[in-house]
C-alpha cells in the first residue's frame, strides 16, 4: 500500500483517501499492462529500420571494382577461385539506363565454357568482364 501512496504522491494526484488509493491499486493489479515487450519490439523495429536504410543506400550506391584488369589476370583469378572453391566478385563492363555500372555479382564459379565461365548458373563472357576479386573470408 505504501508503494501506491508513493506513486500517487509523486504523480501529484489528490485527494489522498482510502477509496482513491484502492482504485489506483486495482488499476495496477487488473488493468495496467506492462509495455516492456512493446518497448523491446520498438527497439528491434528501429534496429531493423536502420539496417533496411543501410541496405537501400548500398543498393543506391553499389560497390564497384572500377579498375579494369587485363584479361590474363581475370582468367587467372577466376580459375584460382574455382579451384579453391572461393566466392568471387565479378564486375561486368555494362551500364544501366542511368549510365552507372551494374552492381557486382558474387558467387562460386561452377564451370567454364569456350568464351568464359559460369558464376551462380549465369554464363559470363571473358570480353564482358571489367574486373574480379575474391571475397575476403568472413564477409
Amino acid at each position: 500500500m505504501i508503494e501506491w501512496v508513493w506513486l500517487v504522491v509523486t504523480m501529484g494526484a489528490t485527494p489522498m483517501n482510502e477509496d482513491f488509493l484502492q482504485e489506483v491499486k486495482t488499476f495496477f493489479e487488473q488493468d495496467y499492462r506492462e509495455r516492456g515487450k512493446v518497448k523491446w519490439q520498438g527497439f528491434f523495429l528501429s534496429d531493423h529500420t536502420q539496417k533496411m536504410k543501410a541496405q537501400k543506400q548500398a543498393r543506391a550506391h553499389p560497390k564497384h571494382l572500377t579498375t579494369p584488369m587485363p584479361l590474363a589476370t581475370i582468367q587467372e583469378r577466376v580459375q584460382l577461385a574455382w579451384h579453391l572453391h572461393r566466392t568471387l566478385e565479378v564486375q561486368v563492363n555494362s551500364r544501366d539506363l542511368d549510365g552507372h555500372l551494374v552492381p557486382i555479382q558474387a558467387g562460386l564459379v561452377s564451370g567454364f565454357w569456350d568464351q568464359g565461365f559460369i558464376l551462380k548458373r549465369q554464363p559470363y563472357d571473358w570480353a564482358d568482364i571489367l574486373a574480379v576479386a575474391e571475397v575476403a573470408h568472413g564477409h
